[in-house]
């Protein structure tokens, strides 16, 4: 049973690579990586967005994983639409939700905010072991397979991506390698490899973050056919693991599939958005060094330092290049990807966005073209690989050379790492200030929502006072409820990357704002100085913050006489001149017949759970109940325990018809759309899946009894 030490100290070593690299996090093992000391730059939207000591990590995911686990210990079920912002939104339809990834349940299960650190710094050392395996492969020796491993893992664009807080494209593009090895040996005519690929690209799909998972779903469509364009067996095998891994992920992208149609993405990234995070000339300084633009938080360069790092490293370069030259067969497959990735990342620079929108299904929603760079690092890790392997026959001397090279490249990439990743305490503002306590003050119904700019009021402060926002820093949004909230960005926000088409003219425009302020429930509307801000006398002044109360929001449901039908290119005049107490913008004829109405009434609400909402009144005549929440598909009502229809009221909330009096009990849940058949279709499959894998699988020979003797 004994191994050569090739077979394990290679993914030993990668692991230690990472662990020193990432040593900051364990001198405090307690911490999140992020930098609180030195704010992002991001010259992209820098007119617009003010620099945060925050990162994606501590601004959304980490937030929105925090609510879904606290109601998941609390009701015992994974909850399916979150109420904190646009006036709520499904969870399982938002791509970014990553609800059926397995590491994300464990997370939810320790409830440590750290937790959220050590999973990617084992998915960095997963990444490293996939190279490692896909370098292997090819035909890499160990040392050679070794060097690669660390290259992708520790590679500047990957580092750049952790610090920036993306975790889901890190635990996404962490499969890479897995899926390029596992393509091989499918290529190669073995059934294990299109199995294996099948599950890879379902897992790199499942993680959270889409736009990795389609590109590399791209690259293996691609190479797969380009390799084996004369052999239409491996073809077929190819087209056979994407659809396995389709029906894998299922649980996954079929709710998000079926609330296109209602979603904000339905037409794709602006190109407008996409524009900044792109490459350009002045990129290429960084080839000679990651850090010749500068850092995260003092970056020169277009665009910010995540989104636009190129740089394989030094060494890993100069490796690369001595790959090149003696091995020019085996280093043109990688040469043509890290090129193609390349002007797909420059793709706006070069006029290339727009072609490739319109060819490539589904690339329109591509917000940051240069994700690619996570497949070039790839490439160059297999070109570092191949150097070390031209070293090794060029030099009697050749464990030297390779050990050297292997501790150049690590040196390196540690060190730039140690440069890069900064970590603070998860406890660092946990405490409440005095903007906490004014908000308390001002707020005398807890059911009111709030606007703010983010840069005030922080995804941390929203979860420690438990405030409903009317907006939060994410880009799934219903399209309906943006189509009112976004008049709002105005209190407080200087410009946005969407704005608001307001087709109705300036003289109307502020009248239709407060009629949105009113219609969502704002009740607190906090702005910083030199800012617009609604009309009103300042509540609370804390520092050069403000607090205004508005004057009329209205409760989170309540009933009125009547619904008013407009026609749909004029419903915001409509809903600007319409009194919200009087009647409620339909888009059908009013339900209730001819006869008295019930005057506006307030109704009792209250949330049983994030997805089910219930709302009692009593009224002495027929009305319009209207609940202030985001309608979606998905949404269901049982009055007094029989199921109604629920109508779209003021473009984007619910309108439930109250046909005669009395006392009326009125149950809402959310049923998101596709879910029960994509975990119909994604067990059913790992069922399979796993029964062909263990059908399959056979102990390694060293591990194979011995046959007797006769």
């Amino acid at each position: 049973m004994n191994r050569r030490p090739g077979s394990w100290l290679g993914p030993a070593l990668i692991a230690a690579a990472v662990l020193l690299a990432y040593g900051r996090l364990l001198l405090q093992p307690n911490a999140l990586i992020v930098d609180r000391q030195r704010p992002w730059a991001d010259n992209a939207t820098a007119a617009v967005v003010p620099r945060l000591a925050e990162n994606d990590l501590t601004r959304l995911y980490l937030p929105a994983h925090r609510r879904i686990a606290a109601a998941w210990r609390r009701d015992g079920r994974i909850p399916t639409w979150d109420p904190t912002g646009f006036g709520g939104r499904p969870i399982p339809g938002n791509p970014q939700s990553g609800l059926w990834y397995p590491p994300v349940w464990l997370i939810w299960t320790l409830d440590w905010p750290a937790a959220w650190s050590w999973a990617t710094l084992g998915h960095l050392i997963w990444a490293g072991w996939g190279g490692w395996c896909l370098a292997r492969t090819l035909g890499l020796a160990s040392i050679g397979a070794t060097v690669a491993g660390m290259a992708f893992a520790l590679s500047p664009y990957l580092t750049a991506q952790v610090q920036a807080g993306h975790v889901p494209h890190v635990w996404s593009a962490s499969w890479i390698g897995w899926a390029l090895a596992a393509l091989m040996v499918g290529l190669r005519g073995e059934q294990r490899g299109w199995w294996t690929l099948a599950a890879t690209l379902a897992l790199a799909g499942l993680a959270g973050h889409p736009q990795e998972a389609y590109l590399l779903t791209l690259v293996v469509a691609v190479w797969g056919c380009v390799a084996a364009w004369h052999r239409m067996d491996r073809i077929l095998g190819v087209g056979c693991a994407l659809l396995g891994a389709a029906a894998l992920s299922a649980v996954g992208w079929l709710p998000v599939w079926l609330m296109l149609g209602e979603s904000r993405t339905v037409d794709g990234v602006p190109a407008s958005a996409a524009a900044p995070y792109t490459l350009s000339l002045r990129h290429l300084s960084q080839l000679v060094w990651p850090m010749a633009l500068g850092g995260p938080a003092d970056y020169r360069g277009p665009a910010n330092y995540a989104e636009a790092q190129l740089a394989p490293g030094v060494s890993v370069l100069i490796l690369a290049l001595l790959g090149i030259r003696s091995e020019r067969k085996r280093s043109r497959p990688w040469i043509a990807l890290i090129l193609i990735c390349w002007l797909v990342a420059a793709g706006r620079s070069l006029g290339m966005d727009g072609p490739l929108r319109t060819i490539l299904p589904g690339f329109n929603q591509m917000r940051v073209l240069a994700r690619t760079l996570f497949v070039a690092g790839l490439g160059w890790a297999m070109l570092a690989g191949l150097g070390v392997a031209a070293a090794t026959r060029g030099n009697v001397r050749w464990p030297r050379w390779n050990w050297f090279a292997a501790g150049c490249v690590a040196a390196e990439l540690v060190a730039l790492s140690w440069v890069v990743v900064r970590v603070s305490p998860t406890q660092e503002r946990s405490q409440p200030d005095a903007l906490d306590q004014a908000i308390a003050r001002c707020r005398s119904d807890p059911r009111q929502r709030v606007r703010a700019p983010e840069h005030l009021v922080d995804a941390e402060r929203i979860d420690r006072l438990g405030l409903e926002m009317t907006d939060l820093y994410d880009w799934f949004q219903l399209r309906r409820s943006a189509d009112l909230y976004e008049a709002l960005y105005a209190y407080g926000s200087p410009a946005r990357l969407w704005t608001c088409f307001d087709p109705v003219g300036e003289g109307i425009r502020e009248r239709f704002r407060r009629a949105v302020l009113d219609r969502m429930g704002v009740g607190l509307v906090i702005t910083a100085a030199g800012s617009t801000a609604p009309p009103g006398a300042v509540a609370e002044q804390v520092g050069t913050i403000a607090l205004r109360t508005p004057r009329s929001p209205l409760p989170r449901a309540y009933v009125v006489p009547n619904g008013w039908v407009a026609p749909p290119e004029g419903w915001r005049i409509a809903l600007a001149w319409l009194d919200p107490r009087q009647s409620v913008l339909l888009e059908q004829p009013d339900p209730l017949g001819p006869g008295p109405r019930q005057p506006f009434t307030p109704a009792a609400y209250r949330a049983t759970a994030p997805d089910c909402v219930v709302v009692d009144v009593r009224v002495a005549a027929p009305g319009l109940l209207v609940v202030t929440d985001a309608w979606s598909n998905g949404w269901r009502a049982w009055r007094n325990g029989a199921e109604v229809p629920i109508l779209v009221g003021d473009h984007a909330h619910r309108v439930i018809a109250l046909p005669e009096a009395g006392s009326y009990q009125v149950v809402l849940r959310y049923e998101p759309p596709g879910l029960w058949a994509g975990w119909l279709i994604s067990l059913s499959s790992w069922i399979v899946w796993s029964g062909q894998t263990l059908a399959r699988w056979r102990p390694p020979r060293s591990l194979a009894p011995p046959q007797q003797s006769r």
